[in-house]
């Protein structure tokens, strides 16, 4: 007789309802008191860390997105932005990298293949129209236009580029001038004359350091130099 009650009770018990556990996102509801469990603070800081980062992300890309599109595109840039190249020659023009430097710059009569260049300007189609040069390699160098005798090469009327060795890093023919002044582009600190050509030695000491173009005339098989013009940047580049 026992028995049987106890079996009815467990019967009874095995059909009765159960409290049930709901989850909706990130709410929890409790079983007995049916409140609503907020999402703690340490959850919150992750997704707002998680989304900030994404934002920061997705921002940068939008920025070097831009900066292609104005590059393929041949927007005016900055006139702070620097682009930088080595020199070449083209068609009777100086190139920088993939881009023609233009302009009225006192530098562009000076730039040879071999150097490195930093160029500031405006952009405009394809080309620079510069406003500012450094020369970054090589950091001492000099020009000379003039007699190749006088730095001891061989021809006539010469260009030539010298960074301090013994020759220059480069040299072409030039239509003669024998009326005209001897041309040399030196920086000058006040320990002398930096890189110049071998032979040449200016007795001139100009005002304040900085580039300097000389010219010079042959008198009695000795050249006499003059400052005839001051030029932007100091020495080194």
């Amino acid at each position: 007789m026992l028995r049987g009650r106890i079996w009815i009770l467990a019967v009874l018990l095995a059909l009765m309802p159960l409290p049930a556990l709901a989850h909706d996102g990130n709410k929890m509801t409790d079983p007995d008191t049916s409140k609503t469990m907020p999402v703690t603070n340490d959850d919150k800081k992750t997704e707002d860390r998680h989304d900030q980062g994404g934002e920061e992300k997705h921002q940068e890309q939008t920025g070097g997105e831009k900066k292609k599109q104005e590059h393929q595109g041949g927007m005016e840039y900055d006139s702070s932005y620097s682009f930088y190249g080595s020199v070449r020659w083209s068609e009777g023009h100086v190139v920088a990298g993939s881009r023609k430097l233009v302009g009225s710059n006192p530098w562009l009569d000076y730039l040879a293949p071999g150097m490195r260049l930093e160029v500031r300007g405006k952009v405009e189609d394809g080309a620079i129209d510069v406003s500012q040069v450094v020369v970054l390699y090589p950091r001492s160098w000099s020009f000379y236009e003039g007699p190749a005798k006088l730095v001891g090469l061989p021809g006539d009327w010469i260009k030539a580029w010298f960074d301090g060795g013994d020759g220059p890093f480069r040299s072409m023919a030039a239509d003669p001038q024998p009326d005209g002044p001897i041309n040399l582009v030196a920086c000058y600190r006040s320990d002398g004359w930096r890189a110049l050509p071998p032979g040449l030695d200016p007795k001139i000491t100009p005002p304040r350091d900085g580039w300097w173009l000389l010219e010079g005339v042959v008198r009695k098989g000795e050249v006499y130099w003059r400052l005839a013009d001051d030029l932007p940047g100091s020495c080194g580049g």
